[in-house]
């Protein structure tokens, strides 16, 4: 797993900077360029009133009250500043002598490029889970409003032949690596080689256009924003990303020693403001790069069809074409329109994908502009599926950006039809039937963990699976007593665990990045195959019930709130779903129809609601009310169960 190195926050009390070595014997070289460097490479973090300071990553002096950091570093240090705080850089946790910092200045290409790459990468058909994406142009510079930042460093200049780094170099990064460190964090000097100079797609390039070093030595959080520097003392990049394996379920990393730098003159460019013409020329060369290399848009459409398809058991020769074209957005207001004529009984398909990756979003709509359906995902290739209309009927595609272009965009666009008579629902993956979904909706952001609990029978095969509508790297893992039975923690958006021949109670554990938002959306849903009932009934229930769900909740925040499950009903079934608070709350739970009408609620003063319902063949949603007097973290215990009618 590659990571950016922005350390697992500590707040300590504060009360200056040694130098400690790391890695290879240095040089006599390396170690006078880290003697005369020391003192201008910072420890930056944020100071709050009750003297605790939050340690966040590694700045040096690139320019006069000027400081050089990742992007990474530099948002994180906003995010955490807050109302109280103050963005400081000291020379060792415990010194006094702040130096004070003020506005932070970002690589535009490093929000610009980053989503739209990991969107090519792993939000397209070509589903590429393994490739990890090391942060674009991941530079920012902040300013020093009070105290000394000492000497700026002398960085190396891209045009001149004997500034580039060779492969096998001796160089050396100075930066305060902490995490899973003992002590406080220190000023370390690491020794490593020049192992790889490449672009953000990881080709070899020549050397005006290799914007990314690739470096030997151990790293680890704290240390993103550490000056690499060369053996004449010259910084050729700031450290940004390095290689590590997890450990202990993923709590803990251990470094492969590879460790990637951006180049140094993406922050110089930032200084003297020639980084708005000098990245529009790279957006376009980029752009065309990510054409060359990644799944073109026809074949991500092909894709998205032969999924249609195969989820509708349905041949791919009886979707046909209705049109297919090549728009283009100029700016991010743009809209585009598609007329298309819906006729009785097809099914129509709206596709589109942007080339350049970016993100857009797409609604198709009636000439009253009543919408029949849209697609405002976080992804490249927005994908509407109308059902058929009873009557002959005008309707139009639209399609708009939703974020800023990088200049016009190309966006391929294609609308097709079939027979819906010819269409069947098939179960779910690989035959396995869907006995749970549910949409979770969080309360508030950074990294957090939700858990499920699931009785599994021994005779059955399970597959769980998650779906980030943001997009967000997002993780699965499944354990019994403690013992994990699978995981899924790639750098991906839809991670999927499996069990097989497993009894008895196991944890379903989602895993949010320290990126969530408030408001983030998670698709889940589990299913089962094999000779057995499925899930097994809990104890008390009668045999006429089948349990299909089963899950602790943890309430998110205090006071009165709700939380929503949906639930996908059949119509020749009735369900029950029960819950029960293991604090002895008074709480309520509804089940309410797909039109808002409530099927069913339990409102009685007590912590054990029930509600009963026939199922109608729509989408039911359960709301769960907690009272006033709740606390975050009270857990709540929910039982769904099913019977023939």
């Amino acid at each position: 797993m590659t990571f950016c190195l922005t350390s697992t926050w500590r707040r300590v009390v504060a009360g200056g900077a040694a130098l400690l070595w790391l890695g290879a014997p240095a040089s006599a070289q390396l170690q006078q360029v880290a003697e005369d460097a020391i003192d201008s490479v910072f420890l930056v973090g944020v100071a709050f009133e009750d003297g605790s300071f939050e340690e966040v990553g590694t700045a040096w002096t690139i320019a006069p009250n000027k400081l050089a950091t990742n992007a990474h570093v530099a948002e994180a240090l906003i995010d955490y500043k807050g109302e109280t705080g103050r963005i400081v850089a000291r020379r060792g946790l415990l010194d006094r002598n702040e130096v004070v910092i003020g506005d932070a200045l970002i690589h535009p290409a490093y929000n610009a490029w980053n989503s739209r790459l990991q969107r090519m990468l792993v939000g397209s058909i070509a589903q590429l889970k393994n490739f990890n994406v090391i942060g674009v142009a991941d530079v920012a510079i902040l300013d020093v409003v009070a105290g000394d930042a000492g000497q700026p460093l002398r960085c190396a200049n891209v045009s001149d032949p004997g500034d580039e780094p060779k492969l096998g170099d001796d160089i050396m990064y100075l930066g305060y690596p902490m995490e899973n460190l003992s002590g406080f964090a220190t000023l370390h000097a690491v020794v490593g080689n020049v192992t790889a100079k490449t672009d953000y797609f990881f080709m070899r390039t020549e050397w005006p256009k290799a914007h990314l070093i690739h470096f030997s030595g151990p790293t680890t959080g704290g240390a993103s924003g550490s000056p690499v520097l060369d053996a004449r003392g010259h910084v050729i990049g700031l450290l940004s990303a390095g290689e590590h394996l997890l450990i202990n379920q993923g709590e803990a990393r251990v470094s492969f020693g590879f460790t990637y730098a951006q180049r140094v003159d993406l922050a110089l460019e930032l200084l003297d403001g020639s980084y708005i013409e000098r990245q529009a020329q790279r957006n376009r060369e980029w752009t065309t790069r990510a054409y060359d290399l990644f799944i073109k848009p026809d074949q991500i459409i092909d894709g998205n069809i032969e999924l249609h398809a195969e989820a509708n058991n349905l041949p791919v020769s009886s979707i046909e074409m209705v049109t297919q074209r090549q728009d283009t957005l100029t700016q991010q207001e743009d809209e585009r329109r598609v007329r298309v004529v819906l006729e009785p009984g097809y099914r129509y398909g709206f596709l589109a994908v942007a080339h350049d990756g970016t993100d857009i979003d797409s609604t198709v709509a009636l000439s009253d502009d009543s919408v029949l359906g849209s697609d405002f995902a976080m992804d490249q290739f927005p994908v509407v599926w109308v059902d058929p209309r009873a009557e002959r009927t005008e309707a139009f595609f639209n399609i708009r950006a939703a974020q800023s272009l990088l200049g016009p965009t190309p966006v391929a666009v294609r609308i097709v039809r079939y027979d819906a008579s010819l269409a069947s629902a098939t179960p779910g993956p690989e035959g396995q039937d869907q006995f749970w979904s549910e949409t979770l909706t969080t309360d508030f952001g950074g990294e957090q963990r939700h858990t499920w609990t699931f009785q599994l029978d021994p005779g059955q095969s399970y597959t769980f699976s998650a779906t980030s509508n943001e997009q967000l790297d997002i993780d699965l893992k499944l354990t019994q007593n403690g013992a994990e039975i699978d995981s899924d923690v790639l750098l991906d958006w839809f991670p999927v665990v499996t069990a097989s021949g497993v009894s008895g109670e196991v944890t379903l554990e989602l895993i949010m990045p320290a990126a969530t938002a408030a408001g983030a959306i998670v698709n889940l849903e589990a299913s089962s195959s094999g000779a057995g009932s499925g899930m097994s009934d809990p104890p008390g229930f009668d045999d006429a019930w089948r349990t299909f769900w089963e899950a602790t909740w943890n309430a998110d925040q205090d006071g009165e709130h709700s939380v929503t499950w949906t639930i996908d009903s059949l119509a020749d079934l009735r369900y029950k779903i029960t819950a029960d608070s293991v604090d002895g709350l008074d709480i309520d739970m509804r089940a309410i129809a797909a039109d808002g009408a409530v099927l069913s609620e339990d409102v009685l003063l007590d912590s054990f609601p029930i509600v009963e319902f026939d199922g109608n063949g729509q989408t039911i949603t359960i709301e769960l009310i907690f009272p006033a007097t709740t606390t975050a973290g009270t857990a709540v215990e929910i039982v769904g169960s099913e019977a023939d009618k």
